[in-house]
């Protein structure tokens, strides 16, 4: 049993350096913002890759059903390129959290809501998000419990 426990604490030490000495992006409070930029540049790639792949099959139609092959290709390729940027970020979120670090991510929502998602080792996470007529906070404990308060003006 004790080889086991030694073992594993040598692979997660090999994996910590890797992840601190060896990557090229530093997870820390300060490069969560190219931490992000590389999450959505991967989406933005799937999704253009998609679209390029539909330009080119696409020569040989014509009219209604060019336009209806690319509405489609559009469709698919934003649904799998935010599929691929959330994976990313779930992946980061993951990474960073695993190795005792507090992972940040701002955005905006559909509805056009600015927020930060802040997730920390303890595997707890608090959302703050900022509309116009209104901010909300959510999160949860370390028990599991979560909480939500709304404010509106």
């Amino acid at each position: 049993m004790d080889i086991f426990r030694a073992t594993s604490r040598a692979a997660i030490c090999l994996v910590r350096w890797v992840s601190f000495e060896v990557l090229p992006l530093p997870l820390s409070i300060r490069s969560y913002h190219l931490v992000g930029l590389v999450c959505r540049l991967i989406g933005c790639g799937v999704c253009f890759g998609i679209l390029s792949l539909a330009v080119q099959t696409s020569s040989t139609s014509h009219g209604k059903l060019l336009v209806a092959l690319w509405a489609g290709s559009a469709l698919t390729a934003l649904f799998i390129g935010n599929i691929a940027r959330e994976w990313m970020f779930g992946v980061c979120t993951s990474v960073a959290t695993w190795i005792g670090h507090t992972f940040h991510r701002e955005g905006v929502t559909l509805g056009g809501r600015t927020f930060l998602e802040v997730h920390f080792p303890a595997k707890t996470w608090i959302r703050y998000e900022c509309g116009a007529d209104e901010f909300s906070c959510e999160g949860t404990e370390p028990t599991g419990r979560c909480h939500r308060i709304d404010v509106r003006r």
